[in-house]
Order: structure tokens, then C-alpha cells, then sequence
């Protein structure tokens, strides 16, 4: 066998078909790289041919595209990820990539005229890209799957721009009768394995390799030495890409794209983020009769406190919301609050977990006050509860070692809780572990219960033993899960036990035992943290519960996903859950617009919708009072959904109130 080309002067080594795509140093897939190398031409993607060529850069085309990345060279460690060996790819490399990215995926989203055929696989490989972007630049991760993340990154953008030329150039000279073979394209080309596909690749101006038996008839022009214009590494990465073992790279005649399984397959091993199962029967089986009820007693509710019936209409004045300033003429109805219930005003009825529960701290925006009013109480819980993040209820909690952060009217009212300045100093140290562990695969993201979280916060990470002699099985079960949650943060992610002369730092703020103790600004933002990222997890997992993903396909689960996460931001994916910091508005309810809609649009495919949420989640326009009346129905259909499904209050989202 011989290689000839028609329109070319070097010969790439032929790619060897194979059931195993080996991966290198560089995150790149040697003589298989499709996006460097020439490869089989694959029937239904000649767009792989037509990726541009390092050897003809465009001089528009970000360089950082075909650049080699290495571990040694591009990757840094971030020892504030709590996780020893994790880090990210360097700043400026990352920033490279994401503006490499976004050229191409806006390059091919620019192109005109396309049917929804044509345009499927382009808009999946923008999600792909879409994904990455999110992984590189959130989640931490060790140096070969860093590398391995924005080498993907630069194979899928570089066929982006591949599909766009096909589309564009390549797509018209196959409909075309025309000879083109003098206008060469500057692209990599492709390798054929019959003079018809050879003849085709010629006459439309792609750079051919034809693979044929040495004969007579082969007529020889110049002989010249395989070469190889762009560098690739040769030192193989463990694991290797596997792909189905009916699917053999660069052979011909496939009947499926191997290119296309591939991509999507590694896409699936690097890039997908997924928050860990919220089930209340698959993390703590002890039933009430074996625990007894909820534990309270190291949060000190105050006695006076009584349960507020739910919120009905004509029931004393009005609040403003929060987005748009103006009075809400809904009517708040819930199965919970009319069916007849029996109020129960004991300490653990009104645990925060059971029963709405104002905070002197933060503000609670008058929809979700008036939606967790209308369920509250809930009845007792069969399983302990659990949360993603550390509960808000835990940080805002007052103390008598404080007494001018106590406010004067309603003291009595009060939620005490002596330890809870040690809770907030600890959780600026441990809220970067916290956030990482929801979407990271190598540590142990799942949700803990609230005996747990108070482990946490308090930070006591060294193992303990029950005495030997001890037959009490409650209290052994208590050390154990203490433990549990010591080995966690202890091992998991590194951390020496809380040390109270610690300087942590949060926002630009130096923060102390006494600075945690008495700056406003740092409880309000943990506690917006800790609603924020408890809100976003909890509306995911209660959207994967009622619309089931076993059934979607890969992509369609990152669709959904990626929908979902639309509630939070235009720019957010799964990966943004607990990675985003709040930003300044302005409190005009039209700003706020897009984001319910969105919430509405989400929930509208929910078991039992209210149609009032299905008819105007399309409306053209809203009013202000249209913005107020759905606020309300919207929040208190997710109340009703998630109660009924966890047994629980939700934690409601809540403005930042940092000043």
C-alpha cells in the first residue's frame, strides 16, 4: 500500500484503526486527534475535514486553539480547594481558552439559513462546549484531567469551526457541479480509501491522501518522507478513551461516527457535573422509634414564640416584594393551609426544619414568607433531614457573649445558640470544601443531616472512640457519625480542626473570631450563601425527581440540566450551582423578569402545574401585578412540591444584604 495526494507535497502518517483511542500528556489523542490530524473520511461528517489547518492558521482564529498544553507547564495547584493535588489550569491559559471558545461557538451560531437538521449537531457540540467552559473554570481537578478538560475544549471549538466551513464553503461545492480543485481550502483534508471519494475530495478543493495498492498503473510524481508539521506528545495518560468495541477508529466504512461517540463520551468522563442523590431514605434509615424525635436542644427556641396561622387574604397590611416595590393582589391558597390541622406549638414543631421561622438577620422576600407560612408545621419527619449546605438556621442564631448584635425589640423572640460565633468563623474556612464536594466526583458530596452540619461547622475533625465499656448504642452511633464527619473534612479535604486565633478571608474581609463575632457583613454573607446555594441544589434535585432522567439521552440530561440552571442566570449551567457570588441589582421588578419566567417555565412540566403558571409562561408581557401574582403561586407551588416530596421546608432564595 501506498499514499499519493493530488494537491499535496508532505504524507501524515495514516491513523491505524483501532478499538482503543489512546490519550497523551497533552489531553490530545496522537495520530486520532482529529482536530490536528487528517483522518478516514467518515461517512455523514465530512466537516471533520474541513477543521482548519495549523499549517494555514486564519489570522482572526485565536492561536490558543492549537496550542499544546502540558501539566508541568500550564497547570497550578490551588491550595484554597481544601483538597491536596487539585487546582486548575493557569489563569491566563484559562481565560485563552474561554475567549478561543466563545469565538468559535459564536462563529457557528452565525451562521444563517441553516434547517434545525443541520443545525442539531453544532448546537450539541456548543453545549459540549458550554460544559467544559464550566468545568475548567469551577471545578478544581488534578493536572492530567485539567489538561485533558482544555485540550477537549480545543478539539470540539476547532470542529465548530470545521462544521462552519462545511456549511458555509464546502456544503455549496458538493451541490455544485463545478470544479474547484485549483481553489485549495486551508484546511487539514482527509484520507481516502477509493478513487470515487479521492476524485470528490479533489474536485472541491479539500487536501486528499489517497491509500491504495502499489501497482504499475500508480503514477509517481516525487517521493517524499512522512513529516509531521504539528508536534503531539508521546507519552500515553492512564486511562485511555474507550469507545464501543463495534466502533474502530479511521476505518472507512463505518456505519456510526466513532468521532462523534468519542467526543460525546469523553465529554461524559471530564465535563459532567452531577449533584449527588437527595433521597431521604438512602442517607439515614433510623426511623423515629429508634432515635426518638428531632434533636433541638442545643438550639434554643424562645417560649414565647408562637406558630403564625397561614398567611389569608385581608390578614393585616401588605408587604412590598422584594424585586418590584408593589402590592400583591393574589390570594394565597394551599391544600396544606386548608385542610384541618392542629397547630402544635411544642419546640419541635417549631424547629426551622418543620416550621417557618423569621430571621432577625436576613430578609425573607414576602412570596416564600407567606408560601412556607402556608404549609408550616409540617408534621415529624420519619428520617432525619438533610441538607446540601450547611442550613441557614445554624448561622443565624444569636448569642449572649454578643448582646449589642442583639436587637432590642423582641429579644425574647430570639433563636440562641452558644456556639454559633465558632460556627461562622469556621464556616469561612470550610465553605470552599463545601462548595467543592457538591460537584466533585472524587469527594463524597452527600447531603448531611443537621447533627452533621453542627459537626461541621464546629470543627472538631479528630477521631473519637466510644469507651470500651459503653453499651449505650445511641451514643455510639452519635461518636460514629460524628466520625464520619471528621474523616470527611479531616481526611477528605486536609483540614486541621478549628484553631479560633485562625485569620480567614471572605470577600476582601479579614476574618477573626471577634471579626466573625461582630461584622454584620460577614454573617449576611454566608447566610446568603448558604440560602443561595441550598435553593439552587434543592431545585435540582427536585426537578430530577419529577422529570426523570433515566429515560433522556446524555444530551438531553445536560439540556435539562442546563434549562434548569437558567433560573439563576443566562450564563449558568449545573456546574454553577454553588460557584457564583452575588451581584448589585437595582430592585426594578422588569430585571427580575427573565428569571421567573424561567422558574415558571421549569416548573410548568411538574406533576400538577397550576395552570395559571402554564398559561403565562408564554404571555407576551407581564404587568406588575402579573409579576406579583405569579411570584406568589410560583413560590408556593415549589413550597407544596418539595414538602410533599422531602418532608421538609425548602430554603428560599434571598437578596444579598450586605450593607
Amino acid at each position: 500500500m501506498v499514499v499519493t495526494s493530488p494537491n499535496q507535497d508532505w504524507i501524515p502518517t495514516h491513523p491505524v484503526e483501532r478499538k482503543v483511542v489512546r490519550t497523551y500528556q497533552d489531553g490530545l489523542w496522537g495520530e486520532h486527534e482529529y482536530s490536528r490530524w487528517p483522518q478516514p473520511i467518515i461517512r455523514g461528517m465530512w466537516h471533520v475535514a474541513c477543521i482548519p489547518s495549523l499549517r494555514h492558521p486564519h489570522p482572526l482564529m485565536p492561536p490558543i486553539l492549537w496550542s499544546l498544553l502540558m501539566p508541568s507547564r500550564d497547570w497550578v495547584e490551588d491550595g484554597t480547594v481544601g483538597v491536596p493535588g487539585l487546582g486548575f489550569l493557569k489563569a491566563d491559559v484559562r481565560n485563552d481558552l474561554t475567549n478561543g471558545a466563545r469565538y468559535a461557538t459564536d462563529a457557528f451560531q452565525q451562521v444563517s439559513g441553516l434547517t434545525p437538521e443541520r443545525r442539531a449537531y453544532g448546537d450539541q457540540l456548543c453545549l459540549v462546549v458550554s460544559q467544559c467552559l464550566d468545568r475548567m473554570n469551577r471545578l478544581p481537578s488534578y493536572a492530567p484531567v485539567a489538561v485533558a478538560v482544555g485540550a477537549h475544549l480545543q478539539r470540539v471549538g476547532l470542529e465548530l469551526l470545521g462544521l462552519r466551513t462545511y456549511l458555509t464553503v464546502l456544503l455549496p461545492r458538493l451541490d455544485s457541479a463545478e470544479d474547484y480543485s485549483e481553489d485549495l481550502l486551508p484546511v487539514l483534508g482527509v484520507f481516502a480509501r477509493d478513487a470515487a471519494t479521492a476524485q470528490l475530495a479533489t474536485r472541491v478543493g479539500l487536501p486528499v491522501w489517497f491509500l491504495q495498492p502499489l501497482s504499475p498503473q500508480v503514477k509517481v510524481w516525487n517521493v517524499v518522507d512522512r513529516t509531521f508539521p504539528y508536534f503531539l506528545s508521546g507519552k500515553e495518560t492512564d486511562p485511555p478513551m474507550r469507545h464501543h468495541p463495534d466502533e474502530l477508529g479511521a476505518i472507512a466504512n463505518l456505519t456510526s461516527s466513532w468521532v462523534s461517540n468519542l467526543v460525546f463520551a469523553v465529554t461524559g468522563q471530564l465535563c459532567t457535573s452531577r449533584l449527588p442523590r437527595f433521597d431521604i431514605t438512602a442517607a439515614d434509615t433510623h426511623t423515629r422509634e429508634d432515635d426518638g424525635p428531632m434533636k433541638t436542644r442545643r438550639l434554643e427556641l424562645p417560649a414565647t414564640e408562637m406558630q403564625a396561622p397561614p398567611t389569608r387574604p385581608g390578614d393585616g397590611p401588605k408587604k412590598k416584594t422584594r424585586r418590584g416595590g408593589k402590592k400583591s393582589k393574589s390570594v394565597v391558597t394551599s391544600a396544606a393551609s386548608s385542610s384541618a390541622v392542629t397547630l402544635d406549638h411544642s419546640p419541635e414543631a417549631r424547629h426551622p426544619a418543620r416550621s417557618f421561622t423569621p430571621s432577625s438577620f436576613v430578609l425573607i422576600p414576602e412570596p416564600w414568607e407567606a408560601a412556607l407560612r402556608s404549609v408550616s408545621p409540617l408534621g415529624q419527619p420519619r428520617h432525619s433531614v438533610h441538607y446540601f449546605y450547611p442550613p441557614p438556621f445554624l448561622l443565624d442564631t444569636v448569642s449572649d457573649m454578643t448582646p449589642s448584635l442583639i436587637p432590642p425589640a423582641g429579644a425574647d423572640q430570639l433563636r440562641r445558640d452558644t456556639k454559633v460565633h465558632q460556627y461562622l468563623h469556621n464556616a469561612v474556612r470550610i465553605r470552599e470544601f463545601c462548595r467543592l464536594r457538591l460537584l466533585d466526583p472524587l469527594v463524597s458530596g452527600e447531603p448531611l443531616t443537621i447533627a452533621e452540619w453542627r459537626a461541621a461547622l464546629w470543627g472538631d475533625y479528630e477521631v473519637k472512640h466510644a469507651p470500651p465499656e459503653s453499651t449505650d448504642r445511641r451514643l455510639k452511633r452519635k461518636i460514629e457519625n460524628k466520625n464520619g464527619v471528621a474523616r470527611l473534612f479531616g481526611n477528605g479535604a486536609a483540614l486541621d480542626s478549628y484553631n479560633s486565633s485562625a485569620v480567614e478571608h471572605l470577600n476582601g474581609i479579614a476574618v477573626t473570631a471577634e471579626v466573625a463575632a461582630t461584622d454584620p457583613r460577614v454573617r449576611a454573607l454566608l447566610l446568603w450563601e448558604s440560602h443561595e446555594v441550598n435553593f439552587r441544589c434543592e431545585l435540582s434535585a427536585l426537578d430530577a425527581s419529577l422529570v426523570p432522567r433515566a429515560a433522556m439521552s446524555v444530551m438531553e440530561r445536560w439540556g435539562r440540566e442546563a434549562y434548569v440552571s437558567g433560573v439563576w442566570g443566562p450564563e449558568a449551567s449545573l456546574a454553577s450551582v454553588p460557584f457564583m457570588w452575588p451581584r448589585s441589582h437595582d430592585g426594578e421588578w422588569e430585571n427580575s423578569v427573565l428569571h421567573l419566567r424561567r422558574f415558571i417555565s421549569v416548573m410548568s412540566q411538574w406533576p400538577d402545574s397550576p395552570g395559571v403558571l402554564r398559561q403565562m409562561r408564554t404571555a407576551a408581557s407581564w404587568t406588575s401585578e402579573d409579576y406579583d401574582h405569579l411570584q406568589r403561586e410560583a413560590a408556593l407551588f415549589y413550597v407544596t412540591k418539595f414538602t410533599s416530596c422531602y418532608g421538609r421546608l425548602p430554603i428560599p432564595p434571598i437578596p444579598c444584604q450586605t450593607d
